[in-house]
């Protein structure tokens, strides 16, 4: 199950994200409409559960502490294995990580983004490096061992990265999450770019420090299991691989998605919507679509490339016509001719330039299966 709180003291320049700032009466009226969306699904067994945002802990100790009793109430957590949630440095405490522990969270993944406070500010991001360092002797003081970091790659120069990069390696939390920076459509940060206030990295840079960046972690013990995620041994993160691998998930707040069997939907993503579909007592949905099995497995095909052990070749060329299944080879001979995938045995993972082009790479795989021509490579 995935809860969104979208909140956050501020919008970052970079940020493209279902979320804002909000006072807390704003706060708890959501928080008030969100159990009630909870109750739709009473008596579900939740085997994972994933606060995400936003900022989850923006939310003052009173809210956090109702929400996390109505998920005690409203749902069956005796099996639970993982419940995370996100937080931003700034907005923690020792009272709401006590109140975390307490509603079983048992994982926080900790945007740090960079260690750099003029970077931060220039995203007009609030965190400080003081913050981080405080929020990490907190979790760590209260025993919560499974931590993440995030960090951006590109918010900053080559120099400032390798410093955090270096950082994180000094902490050695049990997971590390590195985005390469989007420029998102509507941003401040593309305002920035078009003035000329911000210059972004050129692409052989991203794809040598992201190179750099995973040959770092691999050595220190670090397993890349994702495109963009790193864990230890025994803390990949099993709520993100159940999407990945295509398995089903409830969706509860604003903008949420929901799948279930062959029925995917979508919550209201504008407040004032939700907000008067809880007040009815109507489950806040405003679109829906039935997925074909042959649509699910390709899905999960695609979400697939972005792990680290790949995706069944045979499965992909059961999805082919039989009229495609030539196209697929020459696709697959491709991406692994010019170095953007690599072939084991009966698998097709993506290198790290292959990953750079990831987007690219998807399309050309599904056109392929649907007998669409030949592989522009």
């Amino acid at each position: 199950m995935y809860i969104h709180i979208p909140f956050c003291r501020s919008k970052c320049a970079y940020c493209d994200f279902l979320s804002f700032p909000a006072g807390q009466d704003e706060c708890r009226e959501y928080v008030g409409a969100l159990i009630s969306e909870l109750s739709f699904y009473r008596g579900e067994s939740i085997r994972t559960l994933y606060i995400g945002g936003g900022t989850p802990t923006f939310l003052e100790e009173t809210q956090l502490i109702r929400l996390f009793e109505a998920i005690r109430k409203t749902f069956d957590v005796s099996k639970m294995e993982e419940c995370t949630v996100e937080s931003n440095p700034e907005s923690l405490s020792a009272r709401k990580v006590e109140i975390l522990m307490q509603g079983g969270v048992n994982r926080v993944s900790l945007g740090v983004q960079s260690f750099s406070d003029r970077i931060n500010t220039e995203m007009k991001r609030p965190t400080r490096k003081r913050h981080t360092l405080y929020s990490i002797s907190l979790l760590r003081e209260a025993g919560i061992g499974n931590m993440g970091l995030d960090l951006i790659l590109g918010v900053g120069k080559e120099d400032q990265y390798r410093k955090d990069l270096d950082a994180v390696l000094k902490i050695m939390p049990a997971h590390v999450s590195v985005y390469m920076l989007h420029i998102g459509a509507g941003t401040m940060l593309e305002r920035m770019v078009e003035s000329g206030r911000f210059t972004p990295l050129d692409e052989r840079t991203f794809e040598r420090l992201y190179g750099d960046t995973v040959d770092a972690l691999s050595e220190a013990g670090y397993i890349p299991y994702e495109i963009s995620n790193f864990a230890l041994p025994g803390f990949e993160c099993r709520h993100n691989q159940n999407y990945w691998e295509g398995g089903e998930y409830i969706g509860a707040g604003l903008g949420a998605v929901t799948t279930i069997g062959a029925e995917r939907k979508r919550n209201a993503c504008s407040m004032r919507d939700y907000l008067r579909y809880i007040r009815t007592g109507t489950p806040p949905v405003v679109w829906r679509e039935r997925l074909g099995e042959t649509e699910r497995r390709i899905e999960k095909l695609m979400l697939g490339l972005r792990m680290s052990k790949g995706i069944p070749i045979g499965e992909l060329n059961e999805l082919a016509e039989r009229s495609s299944l030539g196209l697929v080879r020459s696709c697959i001979e491709a991406l692994v001719r010019l170095g953007y995938a690599k072939r084991r045995t009966d698998r097709l993972s993506l290198t790290i330039s292959g990953i750079m082009r990831s987007d690219e790479i998807v399309i050309e795989l599904l056109r392929a299966v649907e007998g669409e021509g030949e592989p522009v490579f």
